[in-house]
């Protein structure tokens, strides 16, 4: 695992305990090749907020940084694509308060280790590199030294054994140089691309719930009732039932009343249904095609002829370095 993959998708916690969200992206240092910036989208609109890992600690799947939610997500808004300029650390390191050199983290424990201390480190490597490297110049210069004083003095010895002395040449006048039967090998790397995916959100679109209000009309039938009169005479057969005193033969007037019903239309306001927009999930698969680079070795041999070198595996070597023991 790489010092990119041991970030990329842990759960980025805050000073507080807080958790901030999943580490997006990673910046790794041009110089020292370490991871030094994380990124993590946070908000509504999910804005990508650039975190350092200086000082920040591995606890299992979370990366705890010594940083609050609110710091971060009051970092500077930056337009930055794959890589952080001077003026983009400048700004970051002055907004979190770091030196803006990378911090490695330790898998044992979760405490990050001091960078003075990896900076001697390496430091020391490079001097002992050096060493070995001007020792093995030292011992080349001193073998082709013997060689050259050698064939000088077989050189020396055949004249002279031309010129007054027997020309029987023995085993001891013959020097053999002592280089020629040195260890030597050629050590090359081959490298190759790797493809990585990652994933982010964006936004997609969005889909509106607008209320407006329309007119339709409507009808309803109403059965409504009123009065009328009609007029009835019964006739009187007996004289009998009408016999009296009738003295008063002024002009009367009686009155009957009549009532109808009338339409009274009201409205009011009623439920009739709930509009509910929610979002929901559809997962689908999409294929990623790319091309990557891979070197190869080609073996040109003495007598001009080309052998292609392939790629052995590591399980292939141990397996092969294992034959000759087991026999």
């Amino acid at each position: 695992m790489t010092g990119r993959d041991q970030y990329l998708g842990k759960q980025m916690v805050g000073r507080d305990g807080q958790e901030i969200g999943a580490i997006d992206r990673i910046f790794v240092n041009d110089t020292t090749g370490e991871p030094d910036w994380a990124t993590v989208r946070m908000g509504v609109l999910r804005r990508e907020h650039v975190v350092p890992l200086e000082g920040a600690q591995l606890s299992g799947d979370a990366i705890r940084v010594p940083h609050l939610e609110a710091t971060i997500k009051n970092s500077p808004k930056l337009d930055f694509d794959d890589h952080l300029g001077p003026e983009e650390v400048a700004a970051l390191s002055k907004h979190y308060g770091t030196t803006g050199e990378s911090s490695k983290m330790s898998m044992d424990n979760g405490s990050p280790q001091r960078t003075d201390d990896q900076m001697r480190t390496r430091a020391a490597a490079q001097t002992g590199g050096q060493a070995q490297a001007q020792a093995r110049q030292d011992m080349q210069a001193r073998q082709d030294m013997q060689t050259r004083q050698d064939m000088q003095s077989g050189m020396g010895q055949s004249s002279m054994g031309q010129s007054g002395m027997s020309g029987e040449r023995n085993a001891e006048n013959i020097k053999v140089p002592q280089d020629l039967h040195r260890e030597a090998t050629l050590d090359a790397t081959r490298y190759g691309e790797r493809l990585h995916v990652a994933k982010e959100n964006r936004e997609a679109g969005r889909v509106r719930l607008r209320k407006y209000t329309e007119q339709a009309p409507v009808e309803q039938r109403v059965e409504l009732h009123h009065e009328t009169y009609e007029v009835v005479r019964v006739a009187i057969d007996d004289p009998a039932q009408g016999s009296g005193t009738h003295t008063d033969w002024s002009e009367q007037v009686e009155e009957l009343v009549l009532f109808d019903e009338q339409v009274h239309a009201t409205k009011e306001v009623v439920p009739l249904e709930r509009v509910v927009l929610r979002k929901k999930v559809v997962t689908e698969e999409q294929v990623i095609r790319d091309n990557v680079r891979t070197e190869q070795f080609e073996i040109i041999e003495p007598d001009g002829a080309r052998a292609k070198a392939g790629a052995m595996s590591t399980d292939k070597r141990t397996m092969a370095d294992e034959q000759p023991k087991r026999r």
